[in-house]
């Protein structure tokens, strides 16, 4: 039986267990029947699953590559969704012993595909290989990246896996389980930075996939480096990984990163000092942390004075989601030689 990720057996003392089974639950007649059906099924559908925590419940929407943003619920029934939705508060889906704070995630990507041939008879032919079997599960992990610039926010995966439309068909997937990511910054909650919004949402995506393949890269790293300072909750680690998305994709060499991408960030965002100065601040968040070992309750701010760090590092991530934003609603980097003389900027917003 193939699926997405591969084939998987359907022989004999697997197929009598499942027989005996369906015929306690209703009859043996229904049992042959559902092989039969089983064994002339040609071509089939089914939707690949990730399950999402970090996002909270919205209505469908269609975002790009055949990928929808969609609530848990809309997904039909499934051992693999029974598995996830039942009450599991002692253990979480990622099989840790442990109390499971995340609760049951409210939304999932799904992407529909066509699986063909269904069934191989291994005695007559070998099984079909896919040049890349599971390229269906990474499209919907960089899109769940690349969700993390609205709001922003810091969508993480709770499980993966695939689901043929017809309950019969997956029935007969012995071996097709799902896969759950070892995660090295679990939080026990997150917390957005702002709203999710469902239209914003659907243009970044669209965007991203305009963009050519060694920005996308850049983008990727910077969108998953706010994702992680979004789910921490020490001020310091914060600043370190806004420091490395912002460099990833403003930087270009090395020397005056503090000057070169607090004025770009600036720039690119239209939001002018007010940009500049929660860059900037950071930057001496970072340097006062290396140098002393451990972060300052306050951090100077040009032009404000001290300010609670926390707050720093907040303003931080949203200056570095803007500027996320900036370049895919632009399809790219701008030639900075040129941008950083001609680009226009917004007044202070205490102007």
């Amino acid at each position: 039986i193939h699926s997405v990720a591969g084939a998987w057996g359907f022989h004999a003392d697997q197929v009598a267990a499942k027989i005996v089974e369906r015929a306690r639950l209703g009859s043996p007649d229904t049992a042959v029947e559902w092989l039969e059906k089983v064994l002339q099924t040609t071509k089939a559908t089914g939707l690949v699953v990730t399950a999402l925590w970090g996002i909270p419940w919205i209505a469908g929407t269609e975002l790009d590559q055949g990928v929808s943003l969609v609530p848990l619920g809309d997904i039909p029934s499934s051992s693999n969704l029974d598995w996830l939705t039942e009450d599991r508060n002692h253990v979480l889906p990622t099989g840790l012993n442990r109390p499971n704070l995340l609760g049951i995630p409210e939304v999932a990507l799904i992407r529909k595909v066509v699986v063909e041939p269904f069934i191989t008879d291994t005695r007559d032919e070998l099984p079909p290989k896919s040049a890349e079997p599971l390229s269906d599960y990474r499209l919907l992990d960089e899109i769940r990246n690349g969700l993390t610039a609205v709001g922003p926010c810091a969508p993480i995966q709770a499980v993966s896996w695939f689901q043929f439309d017809d309950r019969d068909q997956n029935d007969a997937l012995f071996g097709c389980g799902r896969s759950v990511r070892h995660h090295e910054v679990m939080p026990m909650k997150i917390d957005a930075i702002g709203d999710f919004n469902c239209t914003q949402a659907v243009e970044l995506v669209c965007c991203f996939y305009q963009l050519e393949s060694k920005l996308r890269r850049k983008l990727s790293i910077a969108l998953d480096r706010l994702n992680l300072a979004i789910r921490r909750q020490s001020v310091g680690d914060r600043a370190l990984d806004v420091c490395i998305a912002l460099e990833a994709i403003l930087s270009d060499g090395q020397g005056e990163n503090t000057y070169k991408v607090a004025l770009r960030a600036a720039l690119l965002t239209g939001l002018g000092v007010e940009a500049r100065r929660a860059v900037g601040a950071r930057y001496t968040l970072r340097s006062a942390l290396v140098h002393d070992g451990v972060a300052p309750p306050t951090t100077k701010v040009p032009g404000k004075g001290r300010i609670p760090s926390e707050e720093v590092t907040t303003e931080a991530i949203r200056v570095c989601a803007e500027v996320i934003v900036a370049i895919l609603q632009r399809r790219g980097l701008p030639d900075w030689y040129e941008f950083e003389l001609n680009a226009p900027v917004a007044p202070p917003l205490d102007a």
